[in-house]
């Protein structure tokens, strides 16, 4: 043993050797076997060494240049498949775009008649509300992607999603002659824990695929509760979906490659939230899709039909007409159009309203004389909305704020709540929520 250990010391010392024969890096093949005498005892080592030096550089070189050859192709797919995903976009962009361009055209005209500027007024608003669509698709899409996106864990409403579902859904069913329905499997949860706009978001895209695949007969949505979990189902007499498109239906890379970036989006919403997302269809006859998510912190139940109106009436009274109040607001918006279009919208209640265009402004109309109620937009010049709450609510200001914004991110919105923000309303502006934010905080009018 000792033989052998001095005999690979002097081989490292001479491969080590700068001015030696093999100076540098160097690979060998060693053989030894240790020569004994007649009793047994160890005399010497003999062995050969053969420098593989050549044959190791040239089999790494091809490892190399194998491993480049692949490297250059991923990125070659990854180019080709970043460049369908724009041209997907563009055409899915352009879309809606067109139509909202050509018909705002249209109300230009002087000769334009009444009643198709009512028509053409509805396809703008439809169109502009895809396209809006899309694009939260789009941006939801890249935080997953990057693995940015986070869901939240508050108290959810869950009579009050199906409702408005149901709501939204009725009227466009209705249009192509459809039934929509809502059925109820007693008992369950009325308010449990999890995120209500991501719950909202996945039935949204099953309810409107529903309807736009649909030519004839029914859509049903129905909920349950099964086994701790709250199982939501989507059912129609569409078209279907054939098997070989079913196996790949929330493959994520094929459904954005074609523009369908609700199905990829809602599977991965529905991961997210601890839950799953399920299909099954018949070609020409229709589909089923099943979304199962966590029932956690169950505070309240709804038991029969009978309670489930009486909750209705007691709580879900949407304001339908504009409703009458009195008081100042202050809305600090920097877009001269936001400003424009919130302005009349608040105009129309009968409120008093300033416009400031930044934080600083804000900040300045309020030392001087304090408004009822507060919009605040969180990105604005020189000092943006967080700033702005921060300041009034570090000098005791207590009128109500509300912030808003295009972000719908958890990290986002409790930024604002945590600088003092009471509530955020997003952008564009839904009118039903900003009433409703405006009755709970203002005084009606006699």
């Amino acid at each position: 043993r000792s033989l052998i250990d001095s005999g690979k010391h002097q081989l490292d010392q001479y491969l080590q050797e700068p001015n030696g024969a093999l100076s540098g890096r160097r690979w060998v093949f060693h053989r030894a076997d240790v020569i004994l005498g007649g009793k047994g005892e160890a005399i010497h080592v003999e062995g050969s060494i053969i420098d593989i030096t050549d044959r190791k550089e040239r089999d790494f070189s091809i490892e190399k240049e194998g491993q480049e050859r692949i490297d250059k192709q991923r990125a070659l797919h990854a180019s080709l498949q970043k460049s369908e995903l724009l041209s997907v976009m563009s055409s899915c962009i352009r879309t809606p775009l067109t139509s909202i361009v050509g018909f705002s055209e249209e109300l230009k005209s002087d000769s334009i008649q009444n009643y198709d500027k009512k028509y053409c007024t509805d396809i703008i608003v439809e169109n502009s509300r895809i396209l809006l669509c899309l694009i939260n698709d789009i941006l939801d899409y890249s935080k997953i992607e990057a693995g940015k996106f986070d869901v939240e864990k508050i108290p959810v409403d869950i009579l009050r999603i199906v409702e408005d579902i149901h709501l939204d859904y009725k009227e466009k069913a209705e249009s192509k002659k459809l039934l929509f329905d809502v059925a109820y499997e007693y008992p369950f949860p009325k308010i449990t824990i999890g995120d209500s706009t991501r719950i909202k978001q996945v039935l949204t895209n099953l309810c409107g695929n529903a309807v736009k695949y649909t030519k004839r007969g029914a859509i049903s949505l129905s909920i349950g509760f099964i086994e701790g979990s709250l199982v939501f189902t989507v059912t129609d007499t569409g078209c279907g979906i054939s098997n070989e498109d079913l196996e790949t239906l929330f493959d994520k890379d094929s459904l954005v490659n074609k523009g369908k970036f609700g199905l990829a989006i809602s599977k991965n919403l529905a991961l997210l939230m601890g839950g799953e997302l399920n299909a099954t269809s018949t070609n020409g006859k229709g589909s089923i899709f099943e979304l199962i998510i966590p029932a956690d912190g169950v505070e309240e139940w709804v038991s029969d039909d009978r309670n489930r109106k009486e909750i209705m009436e007691r709580r879900y009274k949407k304001p339908s007409i504009i409703p009458c109040l009195q008081g100042e607001i202050l809305l600090a918006e920097d877009n001269i159009v936001n400003q424009k279009l919130i302005t009349k919208v608040l105009e129309k209640t009968g409120l008093t309203v300033t416009v400031v265009s930044d934080g600083v402004q804000a900040c300045d109309i309020c030392d001087n004389a304090l408004p009822d109620f507060i919009l605040m937009d969180i990105n604005m010049p020189l000092r943006d909305g967080l700033e702005a709450t921060s300041y009034l609510r570090d000098k005791g200001y207590q009128m109500p704020i509300y912030a808003l914004t295009a972000e719908t991110d958890e990290v986002e919105i409790s930024k604002a709540l945590d600088a003092g923000c009471d509530g955020f309303l997003q952008k564009p502006l839904d009118k039903p929520r900003l009433y409703e934010a405006l009755i709970q905080c203002l005084d009606k009018k006699d």
